[in-house]
């Protein structure tokens, strides 16, 4: 933590030692919570690329931005309407695309799915999948890449549902 509204992603090898700074990044003061970051940052499966959730453009939107561990390259991959809130990536087992919640309201939340392409990041393909109840959030993908699981519903009575990662057939719960 830098200090209010900015955050700083630091890395230790997994022998220990010494850590060592990555990014910087600005957040809004809802994302202030040590539980709100940890689950808006996502590592792709090869380890080159972290995607995260920041406030780039206005202080109050929130909008995904990838990483590059190895060249220091920092890509937008999503743009909200104004007020909108991108945020809980998860990149697919094979590193291909990108789910997320996207909220454009209070308790209002839709899982989406954007490809990853970090050289050409505005003509990737953004698709929102069926809503299983108003507020879907925290997508998670299953080991094969063919299914999303995600919490749905109504606090304080959220649960499991799953659906097809391509948005083919509509949720059901676990």
């Amino acid at each position: 933590r830098l200090g209010s509204n900015q955050r700083e992603l630091r890395v230790v090898t997994t022998m220990g030692g010494n850590d060592r700074a990555l990014l910087k990044f600005k957040v809004p003061p809802a994302m202030e919570n040590a539980r709100s970051m940890s689950a808006s940052i996502d590592w792709s499966p090869d380890g080159e690329w972290i995607v995260f959730t920041e406030s780039r453009h206005h202080p109050e939107y929130l909008s995904l931005s990838a990483f590059n561990v190895s060249t220091g390259q920092r890509v937008l991959i999503t743009e909200p309407d104004a007020g909108g809130e991108d945020y809980a990536p998860a990149f697919s087992p094979d590193g291909r695309n990108i789910a997320f919640t996207r909220s454009d309201g209070i308790l209002k939340g839709s899982i989406h799915v954007v490809q990853f392409m970090p050289d050409s990041p505005q003509s990737a393909a953004l698709v929102r999948l069926p809503d299983a109840t108003p507020w879907n959030s925290d997508p998670e993908w299953s080991v094969d890449g063919s299914e999303l699981v995600f919490s749905s519903g109504r606090w304080p009575r959220t649960g499991l549902w799953h659906m097809p990662a391509d948005g083919s057939a509509d949720p059901q719960p676990l």
